[in-house]
């Protein structure tokens, strides 16, 4: 290729690919109260979709037997690069760090109270973030709303530390598209680029799009954002290259040949068989959401996969009379969410991503946490596309279908918008656990005792270890 057509290339990648973002709107009185109550808003949609598992009085996964566990008995720097699940997971840690100092009756509301906050932080840069490619503003706050009316999020990703990780991960793809309209944004957008490389090990599986920014690389702004992700990327790496899945998830999963025998899926790379998955779990999920969706597949099985990947064939089909913006966009969020999914379910396969899949008949929200980004990168490109009027269409006519199509999603999340499931997640109660725990520190006079977040989970990370002296002073 010619130094011609390589100036070509970035031209075209530089105005469809990574266009600037409009400068954000003066911050007057008036804005900054609607901001403020929308972030409470977004906060207390995740608090009322889980309320029936009392968030603020159970903690979920790893948010106590790692994060806090680690925070009280490691040093601040020992905890923080310490990788768990084979890479570093450094926001959750920040979060428990604090957290770990208070008294310990005040874990979990803590816990689920911030992992509100963090989120709902998240769905305010991508509000902002995706301006370059999503232009009308009530596209782009309906794609917010979607980071916390999700429905494909089950009983697990809301409400807790541990799964902040995810919403964290589908920022980093925002911000690694966007274009500040100031060096201040750019910095703000290199250390959230920075976090989340340190924060999730998929992000790595974005360096291909990071190429593609650094390639197109123009002024400092640029080049504090493509910095802040190279950074990351190093500093992961060189605390979990030979991490190899040591703890956490390597000591739940079930052995190779079990999951091989039960899903009859037994070599190779990828497993093919997440293919279909993906038609169920994340289209279907997107477009049908959770109960609905669960309904139709028990109910029409594969013919609902097969309505669910045409109907996906059709929507590729009328790219060809878009903008090249959308042209571009839309396939590399349909290729950026089917990618990370089959290398997630591959790559947890004895673990998680053999239970991807739905047996016929049979519907749940296993491994809801693995569907997070898939199912908002796809969402991305789908508002992306409402927003891209065709030439053929009126403005006005467009106009109908952007609304009927938004509000269509929008609706659809809300028909699964409780999640909480008492018998899964808020039993035994954490207060519960604390007093049984107050009475064994008396009785054996014991230095420590192990706190049992989940008597019943199947995997290791259910016991937490706290001081007596800690118990005893509440």
């Amino acid at each position: 290729m010619s130094r011609h057509d390589l100036t070509r290339v970035r031209s075209w990648l530089d105005v469809n690919a990574f266009p600037d973002a409009p400068p954000a709107p003066k911050l007057t009185l008036r804005r900054a109260a609607v901001l403020a109550a929308v972030f409470i808003a977004l906060v207390i949609v995740q608090l009322a979709r889980m309320w029936s598992s009392h968030p603020f009085n159970s903690l979920w996964g790893e948010d106590g037997p790692i994060f806090l566990n680690d925070a009280m008995q490691r040093s601040f720097a020992s905890a923080l690069t310490l990788p768990y699940n084979g890479y570093l997971q450094v926001s959750s840690r920040l979060v428990a760090e604090p957290v770990s100092l208070l008294p310990v009756d005040w874990f979990a509301p803590a816990m689920a109270g911030l992992g509100t906050v963090v989120v709902a932080v998240y769905a305010l840069v991508i509000w902002r973030a995706s301006a370059g490619h999503i232009r009308n503003a009530y596209l782009r706050a309906a794609m917010a709303a979607m980071v916390v009316l999700l429905p494909i999020v089950g009983v697990e990703s809301l409400d807790n530390v541990v799964n902040t990780i995810w919403f964290l991960f589908f920022l980093a793809f925002w911000i690694l598209l966007w274009r500040p309209a100031s060096l201040a944004g750019a910095w703000v957008a290199a250390l959230l680029l920075f976090l989340a490389a340190v924060s999730n090990g998929g992000t790595l599986l974005f360096l291909p799009l990071w190429l593609l920014r650094l390639f197109v690389i123009r002024d400092r702004r640029d080049g504090v954002v493509v910095g802040g992700f190279a950074i990351g990327v190093a500093v992961q790496l060189a605390f979990s290259w030979h991490d190899l899945n040591r703890q956490g998830e390597g000591r739940a999963s079930i052995p190779a040949t079990v999951a091989c025998e039960f899903t009859k899926n037994c070599g190779g790379l990828v497993h093919w068989s997440l293919l279909p998955a993906y038609f169920q779990r994340v289209v279907g999920g997107a477009v049908t959401g959770q109960s609905f969706g669960n309904y139709l597949w028990v109910h029409l099985g594969t013919a609902y996969e097969v309505v669910l990947a045409a109907g996906l064939v059709v929507f590729v089909v009328t790219l060809r009379q878009r903008s090249w913006r959308i042209r571009f966009f839309v396939p590399l969020t349909l290729c950026a969410s089917l990618g990370i999914f089959l290398v997630s379910g591959s790559l947890r396969w004895s673990s998680a991503g053999f239970a991807f899949e739905w047996p016929h008949g049979v519907a749940n929200s296993a491994g809801s946490h693995y569907m997070i980004v898939p199912t908002l990168l796809l969402l991305s490109g789908t508002f992306a596309f409402l927003g891209d009027q065709p030439r053929s269409v009126s403005p006005r006519i467009w106009a109908r279908v952007r609304v009927s199509g938004a509000s269509f999603l929008i609706l659809i999340a809300l028909t699964s918008f409780a999640v909480g499931d008492g018998a899964v997640r808020g039993t035994p109660s954490w207060s519960g656990q604390l007093a049984s725990a107050q009475v064994r520190c008396m009785h054996t006079h014991s230095q420590t005792v192990n706190v049992e977040i989940d008597p019943s989970a199947g995997y290791f990370a259910n016991l937490m270890s706290i001081p007596c002296d800690r118990l005893l002073q509440q």
